[in-house]
């Protein structure tokens, strides 16, 4: 019986047009390049900005602080060549320009002198800068020829 419709053997796929071939390609590659586009403009969009000129960060400001301690515990040995240090001559002890050193202490232990001091320094963007201290314990043996630098806790220093 026929029903009016073809055979499925007799049925043949209609052709595509060279027309909707051309408009299905271009409709992809604009598909693609608007969706790389939105997507490198995202993540160009997400890239940190380089901080404004003259911004320091803690650890900057710490290994200059460190620099200093070092330089300042070395100028404090060689005033310990010439005679004991006293709280008199502490303020003539060449200090260094990297980080400011406010001295808190200065006793002896036997032949020992021990000094404990501590730097400041400055960090962040210019319009807010934050401050950070660090104490420091020194100790000034006749014998040796180097110094014992070392942290100490904020109380020794407070």
């Amino acid at each position: 019986m026929n029903s009016g419709m073809p055979d499925t053997a007799d049925h043949l796929p209609v052709r595509q047009s060279a027309t909707y071939r051309t408009i299905a390609t271009c409709g992809g590659i604009a598909l693609t390049v608007t969706v790389t586009v939105i997507g490198l403009v995202r993540a160009v969009a997400t890239l940190p900005s380089a901080p404004p000129v003259g911004t320091t960060d803690e650890r900057q400001v710490r290994h200059s602080m460190e620099r200093g301690a070092a330089q300042y515990a070395h100028a404090l040995l060689a005033a310990t060549r010439s005679g004991p240090l006293t709280e008199a001559g502490l303020p003539t002890v060449l200090r260094p320009d990297s980080a400011p050193i406010s001295n808190t202490g200065l006793p002896r232990q036997g032949d020992t002198t021990v000094v404990t001091f501590s730097t400041h320094g400055f960090y962040g963007r210019p319009d807010a800068r934050k401050e950070t201290t660090t104490c420091y314990r020194v100790e000034l043996i006749p014998k040796l020829i180097y110094t014992r630098l070392q942290e100490a806790p904020d109380s020794v220093c407070g």
